[in-house]
Formats: structure tokens, C-alpha cells, sequence
């Protein structure tokens, strides 16, 4: 409501009162930018919290099968769903999804378990 929304055409009274309210909404901008700092910061600690829990209920050896299909085969199965939700049937789907993620070469999934190595992520 009090983001800066003006126009050429719109006249010079609303621009003073857009400016003002976009100056009125700086400290609640702020306030938003700390808050979503500290959410992501929780947001991650809740990640690496579900892991180690996986880890202690599944194994070590489970969750790095977990965490290792997940690197290397989710964009198999992300490229899969995209366009072929709506054209195949539900019963179809996920028979097709299974085929087309087990279709990934070695090479392919090395690749990926490399570019996830090389990532800068934590």
C-alpha cells in the first residue's frame, strides 16, 4: 500500500503523496528486511535440524542415498513434470516419472554430484 506507484500522467499532488508515503514505509521495509533475515537464518537451522534427525532415525548411509537422489536426480524430475502433468493421466504419471528418472546415465548423475560438489552452497 505504500509502495512508490506513480506516473507521468498522474499528477504532481499524487507524486508528494506517494513520496510520502514511500518515506513513511521505509522504517515498516526495514522491519520486514530484518525479520526475513532472521526467518531464512531459522529457516536453514530447521533444514540442517531435519537432517540430522533423518540421519539418526534412517542412518547415515539412508540419508546420503536421500540427500545423493535428491541432487542428482530431481531435475530429471522436475524437467518430467513440467509439461507432462497435464498430458498424462494420473495413473500414467508416476510410472513415467520412475522410467524417466531411472534413465539418467552415470555420466550424468556423476555430473551433477560434481556440480553440487563445485556449488557454493552450504
Amino acid at each position: 500500500m505504500a509502495r512508490f506507484d506513480w506516473h507521468e500522467d498522474d499528477g504532481l499532488a499524487d507524486l508528494f503523496a506517494q513520496a510520502l508515503l514511500a518515506l513513511a514505509a521505509l522504517p515498516v521495509r526495514a522491519l520486514i528486511f530484518a525479520l526475513e533475515l532472521l526467518l531464512r537464518r531459522s529457516s536453514q537451522r530447521a533444514e540442517y535440524r531435519a537432517d540430522e534427525l533423518g540421519a539418526r532415525v534412517a542412518g547415515s548411509r539412508a540419508t546420503v542415498s536421500m540427500l545423493d537422489a535428491l541432487t542428482t536426480r530431481s531435475p530429471s524430475a522436475e524437467g518430467f513434470l513440467e509439461p507432462s502433468a497435464v498430458v498424462l493421466g494420473a495413473s500414467d504419471l508416476w510410472d513415467e516419472l520412475q522410467a524417466t528418472v531411472a534413465a539418467v546415465p552415470d555420466e550424468e548423475l556423476e555430473r551433477r554430484r560434481q556440480a553440487a560438489r563445485d556449488h557454493d552452497g552450504r
